[in-house]
């Protein structure tokens, strides 16, 4: 009996020891775990905070990037439009020109419709037949001018003007000469040109600048009747274009220049 106890007690004594072994080592386990599971909890924090930080900087800079290009997009968009303000500064300044253009060939247009009228309204009547022999006259020698002409442009002495007669006129150089003794007779300053490289020119024209003054149109107005009572084809205008600007080519005196007179006066086909 003795013995039995004293077997039964050794074998609780030695099943509590490895309940308690086991115990103990099953704390010890278990802190290792938990340790372990802390530690590699704690070296993924890091790295994620690592990788947070990396995000952050690549989130900056992508940031500052997006920055830039919307810079650079601004500009962009500005050059374009400088370049739409400059298009269209140019579209308005050609259909400005366009515009000047169509109303200098209006111009030119009701020009030459006044100088078709005038033709018409004065042409002179044919002469009678006769049996007196006639004799020819020089193609050389300038046309009659009536005596009363002259007086009425005296009162503008002075006055220059500019004779251009069209090359291709083959009775340009007596007409013109003619137009030229009766300024020179009423004290005027008259300078004659030869116009070569225009043709189309009906008629003697008298032309002033736009915007002359009272005196200039006065005169140019005394010479437009002068000129009708002395037997011309002649109408009055304005020059239709800068007054410094023609075509072709003006061979006459170097100086003054052939622009310089207030007053042009264009001998065509038909002057008289």
């Amino acid at each position: 009996m003795d013995k039995a106890l004293v077997i039964s007690t050794v074998v609780a004594v030695l099943g509590i020891a490895a309940v308690g072994v086991s115990a103990f080592f099953s704390v010890r386990f278990a802190g290792a775990i938990r340790a372990q599971e802390a530690a590699t909890f704690d070296r993924y924090r890091a790295e994620w905070g690592r990788h947070a930080a990396q995000l952050e900087a690549e989130a900056s800079k992508a940031a500052e990037r997006a920055a830039v290009l919307e810079k650079a997009a601004a500009e962009a968009q500005r050059r374009l439009s400088e370049v739409d303000g400059d298009k269209g500064r140019a579209a308005e300044r050609a259909a400005a020109l366009e515009r000047e253009a169509a109303e200098a060939r209006q111009q030119v247009v009701e020009l030459q419709r006044r100088l078709a009228e005038r033709q018409v309204a004065t042409a002179p009547p044919p002469p009678p037949v006769t049996a007196a022999p006639q004799v020819a006259a020089s193609p050389a020698a300038p046309p009659a001018v009536p005596a009363a002409a002259a007086p009425g442009l005296a009162r503008f002495a002075g006055t220059r003007a500019a004779i251009y007669i069209v090359d291709e006129v083959p009775d340009g150089t007596p007409v013109g000469a003619a137009v030229d003794q009766m300024l020179g007779e009423a004290g005027w300053a008259p300078l004659t040109w030869r116009w070569t490289g225009v043709g189309g020119i009906v008629g003697t024209v008298v032309l002033i600048r736009e915007g002359s003054d009272a005196a200039t149109e006065a005169a140019a107005q005394g010479l437009l009747e002068a000129l009708q009572a002395a037997g011309f084809n002649v109408a009055k205008g304005h020059w239709p274009a800068d007054w410094r600007r023609f075509k072709g080519t003006l061979h006459g005196p170097q100086t003054p220049a052939a622009t310089d007179a207030p007053i042009r006066i264009v001998i065509g086909a038909k002057a008289r």
